[in-house]
């Protein structure tokens, strides 16, 4: 992945899977999202 952002760290799959989640947290129903992220235990999401 590119480097990006003030401090020019490498971001890897779990931060582009943190911000999807991030992003998308206010506009989708908590079950679409856990579903969408492969989440099995609600607690995980």
């Amino acid at each position: 992945m590119p480097k990006s952002g003030k401090d020019s760290r490498w971001y890897g799959f779990h931060d582009l899977r943190r911000e999807f989640a991030t992003v998308n947290a206010a506009s989708m129903y908590l079950f679409e999202l856990q579903a969408l992220m492969h989440h099995q235990a609600l607690e995980k999401t």
